[in-house]
């Protein structure tokens, strides 16, 4: 049997851009509907074990695996916290720096986490333009930053 691919997927519920939730759900809806054997290896990254249950509940996707985002990291112990104070006064930097530990993917959307390999492929999704058919509702600075945002975007993007 070949390895299931590992397909990261950002996913936060927040009821002001419900969007970006559906679009997430949508995703994964769309993946089951391709075959069993085809089907990756889902790994939900939010910042609630309750919004993996929801997208579980509401999914049904049988690959499906939870990991906190932002990623935790372990706290430093009293001996690295004493050497950190220490090489803080004389070199004025730390010498331990703890990293969270990423989890292996092929794939992750959206493109939003600093720190991945850059060798990990990586998609973004500019939600709607309604700056462009709806510009009324939006100031000129929001529309500048839109913008920005959008061509910051097409440049991370694989």
């Amino acid at each position: 049997m070949v390895a299931r691919n590992r397909v990261g997927l950002v996913y936060s519920y927040n009821e002001n851009w419900i969007a970006g939730a559906y679009y997430v759900l949508n995703i994964i809806h769309a993946l089951k509907a391709i075959e069993d054997d085809r089907q990756p290896h889902l790994v939900i990254l939010s910042d609630s074990y309750e919004n993996f249950m929801k997208i579980k509940e509401q999914t049904s996707y049988p690959y499906l695996e939870y990991i906190p985002y932002p990623f935790p990291t372990k706290p430093n112990t009293f001996i690295e916290n004493l050497v950190n104070r220490l090489t803080d006064k004389l070199f004025k930097r730390k010498f331990i720096v703890k990293r969270a530990k990423y989890p292996k993917l092929d794939f992750l959307y959206p493109n939003e986490i600093k720190g991945l390999s850059n060798q990990l492929m990586k998609i973004n999704w500019i939600p709607d333009f309604q700056e462009d058919y709806l510009p009324h509702f939006f100031s000129t600075d929001e529309v500048m930053l839109r913008k920005k945002y959008q061509k910051d975007i097409i440049v991370k993007g694989d």
